[in-house]
């Protein structure tokens, strides 16, 4: 982590923002950083009072010459609603990847399995296929970038493959089995049709996790939403639905709009 040093140096340009949450994401939390890798920072503040009236709460910032993400807590929210993977990753973070969490994460940690829908395991796969083409179809990529991709196309069907086994939520970090191979694929690379075998294989069967019941209770509202949701066919925001044996519901779900 030979850049910490300057993620804190640029992360002083906040000043009246407090800090919610932050980790260190990507190859770092995924075990797979080599010595000279930059890590990629996530970090969550709190909304300006201005920005909370004016309901402008949501917004996003990347610092791409740090690696750097900056979101509001409502724009971390939807993401997770939206089933993006490396948010969900928050969820099954190593605890030495944390920098800080006021209890923010911590409080949404419970639901990660309700948050891994069918669309997370479906979009894993696009994004494997995605890869696969590209690299049947470019067999001159420079051999550091084709490694690298066959690497993350294989801890794509990884997890995939730990959902369909029955884990509960999207895996942040894989068996250390896994991360040994991963490793030596992004050094050695591997066989395409092997990938690609696997990805058949998973693309196949399809045995995604089924998407939450509609017409269930929020536990503390005893508010029914299935009228909007059946109105909607966007996964996973309209199957995020708590069941009644949940004991707590936090204020920033109570709240939301699911439609």
């Amino acid at each position: 982590m030979n850049n910490i040093d300057s993620i804190e140096k640029a992360l002083e340009q906040f000043p009246q923002q407090r800090i919610i949450s932050a980790w260190i994401e990507g190859d770092y939390a995924h075990g797979l950083a080599a010595k000279d890798n930059k890590p990629s920072l996530c970090v969550i503040t709190m909304p300006q009072p201005w920005e909370i009236l004016l309901g402008e709460a949501r917004t996003t910032q990347n610092m791409r010459d740090l690696d750097i993400r900056i979101l509001t807590p409502l724009s971390y929210i939807d993401g997770l609603l939206d089933g993006h993977r490396s948010l969900l990753e928050s969820l099954t973070l190593p605890t030495e990847c944390f920098l800080l969490d006021a209890g923010f994460i911590r409080a949404i940690e419970p639901f990660a399995h309700r948050l891994t829908t069918s669309n997370v395991v479906k979009t894993a796969l696009d994004d494997a296929r995605g890869n696969l083409s590209v690299l049947r179809h470019w067999p001159g990529m420079k051999s550091a970038k084709r490694n690298k991709s066959m690497a993350e196309t294989a801890r794509l069907l990884n997890g995939v493959r730990h959902i369909q086994s029955g884990t509960e939520a999207w895996p942040c970090l894989l068996d250390a089995d896994e991360i040994t191979l991963l490793r030596r694929i992004r050094l050695h690379g591997m066989n395409l049709a092997d990938l690609e075998r696997d990805y058949g294989l998973l693309a196949d069967t399809r045995k995604t996790p089924p998407s939450p019941p509609v017409g269930a209770l929020c536990p503390q509202t005893g508010r029914r939403r299935s009228s909007r949701i059946e109105s909607s066919n966007r996964q996973p925001r309209g199957g995020i639905i708590f069941r009644q044996e949940s004991d707590t519901c936090p204020a920033w779900f109570r709240r939301r709009d699911y439609g």
